[in-house]
């Protein structure tokens, strides 16, 4: 995608020229660099730092423009608390990784004996033998999970992204609905008007008056549902930009896109999705991350300590020697602890073939609500639209040759508005559809609910500390 503006281009340099350089920004980095690669977009991660500002500023310039999809995207990508609060798992997996590199903490034992002699005084420093021999182990553990935290951070933004873009369509189309249903009431209005003057002067019957000033009362409510619905699209899309205060007052730019000239290659839509679908790309490091972890329980090593014991006897002598303990499994030999990693394993792989087929399915159904959408729309413009404005004409020279009433000329201009309405709701409908098509391609399954604003989750799977 081109950059949205000049300013923001300058703005954006600063936040990846600035910080994000700590450890807890490792992963984060990670995740910007793939989202930046396959939206075009820019995120930040709010720590209370000078980037923060530059954010900030960023937002500020696009809000005081109208909004277009794309732009609309930027704001939420750059504001959205949802999405804040989402950085914070990849700082937790990153603390799990740090975590899983250190070794437990040595236990200090001391005891002291009375005897009739004097005290005897036994000190020991005991460490987890075999809490060292899985270190290398538990890293590798906490890093899978991190891998599949990273791919599923950077899943959710996107998607959060294709909702956000999905909504401003809403936004665009509820207005230039609203604008037709204005037309509609206009012309109904002066419809009744007429009707009323000719009732008065007796040149019309009750039941045609009652027509005109029914289709006059049924555009006012129209018109009303319209502007709610307006005000609807308008908050949903509010809480995807994160903005609050003076902010709320945005505006959209009040066209929907015509159809592109031509259309994006609709080839090897499956082999695509399954390559760049960050989804998958999760499910396969689940699979790892089960792996590593059924690994480490099987087969079952007994807790094993080393250390050094310290002893004084009641006559006042010291004797140093190592001291060890070894757990002997007599009860438990890690039976369900295997048995639950091989299950995890498990169901990884039947959730990694259950996305597969999630993803190809769903770049079908993308593609075709993308060719179906765009061909109503054109037949909707090159013939409805064309014909309904002839009949307009006709009534016109009919109602010239005052061959027929104003009801019926009235009624055939209110007919070509609802050809244009459909018109409008079937563009709507194709850039919804390309959008969620454009969402899988970008590696995020869509799940076909336009105005959701998204499963902002992105847990992983657990990762055990113990063995």
């Amino acid at each position: 995608m081109r950059p949205l503006m000049p300013a923001l281009a300058a703005v954006v340099a600063t936040i990846l020229l600035g910080g994000c350089g700590g450890p807890r920004d490792a992963a984060f980095t990670d995740v910007r660099a793939t989202v930046t690669a396959r939206t075009g977009s820019q995120v930040h991660w709010n720590q209370g730092t000078d980037e923060d500002r530059a954010a900030e500023q960023a937002v500020a310039a696009l809000l005081a423009k109208p909004l277009t999809p794309e732009s609309a995207v930027q704001v939420a990508l750059l504001t959205s608390p949802r999405l804040q609060a989402l950085y914070e798992d990849l700082g937790v997996a990153q603390a799990d990784l740090v975590k899983a590199g250190m070794l437990r903490n040595p236990v200090f034992e001391g005891q002291v004996n009375f005897f009739a002699a004097g005290p005897a005084i036994e000190l020991s420093l005991i460490q987890d033998f075999i809490d060292l021999l899985y270190l290398p182990t538990r890293k590798r553990i906490a890093s899978a999970a991190l891998d599949g935290i990273k791919s599923r951070v950077a899943g959710t933004v996107i998607g959060f992204a294709g909702d956000v873009r999905r909504a401003a369509y809403q936004v665009q189309a509820s207005e230039q609905l609203r604008e037709m249903r204005q037309m509609i009431l206009t012309g109904a209005e002066a419809a009744d008007d007429l009707s009323t003057r000719i009732h008065a002067a007796g040149n019309n019957t009750v039941l045609a008056h009652d027509r005109d000033r029914a289709m006059y009362e049924q555009a006012k409510l129209d018109l009303a549902e319209a502007e709610a619905e307006v005000l609807d699209a308008h908050e949903r899309l509010t809480v995807m930009l994160g903005v609050w205060g003076t902010a709320t007052g945005w505006t959209m730019a009040p066209r929907l896109a015509q159809l592109p000239g031509t259309e994006a290659p609709l080839d090897d839509l499956e082999k695509r999705a399954i390559t760049c679908s960050l989804d998958l790309l999760a499910a396969q490091q689940d699979i790892i991350l089960a792996t590593r972890q059924y690994g480490l329980v099987s087969p079952y090593v007994p807790a094993v300590t080393l250390g050094a014991d310290l002893e004084r006897d009641a006559g006042g002598a010291w004797g140093l020697g190592p001291k060890g303990t070894v757990e002997i499994p007599v009860f438990n030999h890690g039976q369900g602890i295997s048995m639950e990693a091989q299950s995890r394993l498990q169901r990884a792989w039947s959730l990694y073939a259950a996305t597969a087929l999630e993803v190809r399915s769903g770049v079908r159904m993308a593609r075709n609500r993308v060719v179906a959408a765009r061909s109503r729309a054109e037949y909707l413009r090159a013939v409805m639209i064309p014909l309904r404005q002839r009949i307009v004409g006709e009534l016109q020279l009919h109602y010239n040759a005052m061959l027929i009433g104003a009801f019926e000329l009235l009624q055939g201009k209110a007919d070509e508005i609802g050809a244009g309405r459909d018109y409008l709701m079937a563009l709507r409908d194709y850039w919804i559809a390309r959008s969620e098509l454009d969402q899988i391609l970008s590696g995020r399954l869509a799940r076909f609910d336009s105005m959701a604003p998204g499963a902002m989750s992105g847990a992983a799977p657990t990762v055990s500390e113990g063995h």
